[in-house]
């Protein structure tokens, strides 16, 4: 989330009584890598406090009327939490920050469940956007991120599965969604990079560690990487996807990559072009354009 090369945590999940019981009823919780197998606990100092708002809060952000009380009523609907079942991560607006969308599984609709953007401010912290922002106005029970056009912006598939949630209340709630990405905020101006890799068979690839840094760094004694991304199939909940990774570079026109699979053995390409998909043959470490940007 903060760039150093580190993988950081975040968890979400159901926080009712009614469901299962818990020491604390929280939906969500942040860690951060401190590198020799540390985390640290920073919900708060990350800004991602509001993932354990209730949905009063959450009315009041969107400025959404609140929900509806009903005669004996375990609990008052405002004082519940939604139902978090996936998080899906991806550098949105290509700045080179992981931003990442929370899914809201609830079938009560008192208030209607909705998924949750929130943006890296660009130094690993995060604020949630309304939907006149990021314009999500639905939600399912997982999700994953694509660039379905191969215009270099992630789009966002929800997944829809009520009967495994609660009583679906309208048949729209059986419907899957796209979401394409627009590129507006900004993310059109960014530079990116789609990498998917040959030369190996997959078992060695998944698990492979992916880090970009600035042109001419990557050899450089203690370089800091632009960003990293790691290889896997199963990418969330429910959820999986192609055996490649999605950079946002922001300013960059070139960058140097080095890949690290499981083995250890590093291989690295220099000046690599941006804006386009490409092939990293892991075996002859060549660089081959697959597609150039459909922008």
């Amino acid at each position: 989330m903060d760039n150093d090369g580190l993988l950081d945590v975040l968890a979400v999940g159901p926080a009712s009584p009614g469901w299962a019981p818990r020491a604390e009823y929280v939906t969500g919780r942040f860690w951060r890598n401190r590198g020799r197998f540390q985390f640290q606990e920073a919900t708060e100092t990350a800004g991602l406090s509001a993932l354990n708002w209730l949905y009063r809060d959450w009315c009041r952000f969107f400025d959404a009327p609140l929900p509806r009380a009903r005669p004996l009523a375990r609990i008052d609907p405002g004082d519940r939490r939604p139902y978090f079942a996936d998080a899906v991560f991806g550098d949105f607006d290509n700045d080179g920050w992981v931003d990442f969308v929370v899914l809201d599984r609830s079938e009560t609709q008192n208030p209607p469940s909705r998924a949750t953007l929130f943006m890296n401010r660009g130094d690993g912290t995060f604020e949630p956007e309304l939907t006149t922002f990021r314009g999500l106005d639905g939600s399912g029970i997982c999700g994953e991120a694509a660039d379905l056009s191969n215009d270099g912006l992630l789009d966002l598939i929800f997944a829809a599965d009520p009967d495994n949630s609660g009583l679906a209340l309208s048949m729209d709630r059986y419907e899957s969604k796209v979401y394409w990405n627009t590129g507006l905020h900004g993310a059109r101006k960014n530079h990116w990079l789609r990498v998917r890799f040959s030369g190996v068979k997959d078992a060695e690839l998944i698990g492979a560690r992916v880090l970009v840094y600035a042109a001419g760094r990557a050899d450089q004694p203690n370089a800091k990487p632009l960003a990293m991304r790691t290889v896997h199939p199963s990418h969330s909940y429910k959820s999986g996807g192609a055996l490649e990774v999605h950079f946002g570079l922001g300013s960059h026109c070139e960058v140097d990559i080095t890949v690290i699979p499981l083995d250890g053995k590093a291989v690295r390409y220099s000046r690599v072009e941006v804006d386009r998909l490409i092939d990293a043959n892991l075996r002859n470490r060549r660089i081959t354009e697959v597609l150039p940007s459909a922008k």
